[in-house]
């Protein structure tokens, strides 16, 4: 009896705490949880349903503690139960997910490069950053450039506008697929780019698109535009790792507009530009470059870009663990496994802005004179049937791959429409007659290989539409670049 006193309190307990967690769930869908890349509205307003749903039942289960102590006792055993049943859940399928993107990123970057004798060194971004700065390397920082790690800048008499490269002149760290990092040092506006090149005069070429343009994961020299500036030395790189369509467009309007360029090189990655433009469509902050006709000033705001954007890279350090807390709280394994995360599955839903995003971009280019071209990065994905030594890891991890392989050819159609020159980086990989080569491995971007043949098809494109109208600027001097290097 002195026991079952005591415990009185237990339910209590139980059902406050639940109802803790529901209203503190409907705080942060309301609040937090709101980036749309996270949890965007579906048709059926998902997120708004599932904040009120939080909502009525953390107010039930505080109704509930008024209830007599045995019908209490019942609701809340029915409470811990269930509770821990989907908490038990969540954490077998989070650890699942960990582990398998431990694989992809650890051990399949070993066996590739073990395989090629490639040296294999520190695989994980942080560590290998600490490990940096506790060798004195001063201002090393990630590259924060995705929907996910953008930060925001305003001044009173300005809109709020979204970063959209990284931090300017710092050591910077991105990605590990062939075995080692490749850090390089950013330019005056956070780009991968030698310094000197924005205001260095008139540009013959500006690259924009994705990681691939951005050249994630190899040295900046062979990259696509460290070999486009063997041959012509004006070129810019605007590519944002992470960056869809609209994010393109506005590093195109903020940092290349007023200069004018000769060509605008933009890449477009099948993997997932597509999906990338249905939540890039939720983001007013990007959707204005839509009708946008001069710079909202980004390019003048560096010193408090740099500051958010160090803010941003210092609350990530930080908060790496209790993020996964908040993940698990937050059951995002059992929402992505039920299919109500970010997740705009249908390919057919990002070609009206995919549209709407090129029809600006070709009118802003014309508008200047310049040309447009695009280049169509192929995903790894659709060498898996091809390629022997690849056929176990596709099969065993398909579900982590891309799944817009099959709008290709309607991809390829809409640029035409458009009247916009496309080089198709699939048939050239195809020439090589070694597919494979142009990857690390089977999740990774190109190898320094896949960028030279990318950069080879665009060059031959766009040459003769320098050569036609070389009387602009042929006798003007290179841009200077940082110790010779590209």
């Amino acid at each position: 009896m002195m026991k079952t006193a005591r415990l009185r309190w237990l339910p209590k307990a139980i059902l406050a705490l639940a109802a803790s967690y529901f209203a503190f769930s409907a705080l942060w869908l309301y609040f937090i949880d709101s980036t749309p890349a996270v949890f965007p509205p579906s048709d059926g307003g998902f997120k708004d349903i599932a904040a009120l749903i939080c909502t009525a039942l953390a107010i039930l289960l505080a109704l509930s503690m008024r209830l007599p102590s045995p019908a209490r006792s019942k609701v809340a055993l029915l409470v811990a139960s269930s509770g821990a049943a989907i908490l038990l859940v969540e954490v077998v399928l989070f650890l699942a997910g960990q582990s398998a993107r431990r694989y992809t990123s650890e051990k399949v970057v070993v066996k590739f490069a073990q395989e090629a004798g490639r040296p294999v060194g520190q695989l994980s971004l942080w560590p290998f950053i600490r490990d940096l700065r506790r060798n004195e390397v001063a201002g090393v920082f990630p590259f924060l450039g995705s929907l996910f790690n953008r930060a925001y800048v305003s001044r009173p008499d300005a809109p709020r506008l979204i970063t959209l490269a990284g931090i300017s002149e710092v050591i910077t760290v991105s990605c590990n697929e062939s075995g080692r990092f490749e850090p390089y040092f950013s330019d005056e506006h956070g780009f991968n780019n030698p310094p000197g090149l924005h205001d260095s005069g008139p540009l013959d070429v500006v690259l924009v698109g994705d990681s691939f343009t951005y050249g994630g994961c190899v040295r900046r020299a062979d990259s696509t535009a460290g070999r486009l500036r063997m041959s012509i030395p004006r070129t810019l790189n605007l590519g944002i790792s992470g960056a869809g369509p609209l994010a393109s467009l506005a590093a195109l309007i903020e940092y290349a507009s007023m200069a004018a360029p000769r060509i605008v090189v933009w890449g477009w990655y099948e993997g997932n530009d597509l999906k990338d433009a249905v939540l890039e469509a939720r983001e007013p902050e990007l959707q204005r470059y839509l009708a946008a006709q001069a710079p909202f000033g980004l390019k003048a705001l560096q010193e408090e870009v740099d500051f958010a954007l160090k803010d941003l890279s210092a609350r990530k350090e930080l908060m790496g663990r209790a993020q996964i807390l908040g993940d698990l709280l937050m059951l995002r394994a059992i929402r992505s496994r039920l299919g109500i995360m970010a997740n705009p599955s249908t390919p057919s839903s990002g070609f009206a802005p995919t549209e709407a995003v090129l029809s600006a971009a070709r009118n802003l280019v014309r508008g200047w004179g310049g040309e447009l071209v695009l280049v169509y990065h192929p995903s790894s994905e659709r060498y898996c049937g091809s390629v022997e030594s690849w056929r176990n890891e596709c099969d065993n991890y398909r579900h982590m791959m891309p799944r817009a392989l099959g709008a290709r050819a309607e991809i390829i159609g809409l640029f035409e429409r458009l009247g916009v020159p496309v080089v198709d980086g699939h048939t050239a990989f195809l020439e090589t007659g070694r597919p494979e080569d142009m990857f690390f491995h089977p999740y990774s971007h190109y190898s320094p290989e896949g960028y030279r043949v990318i950069a080879d098809a665009v060059l031959r494109e766009i040459r003769p539409m320098l050569d036609h109208r070389s009387d602009r600027s042929a006798g003007a001097p290179a841009a200077p670049l940082a110790g010779g290097q590209p």
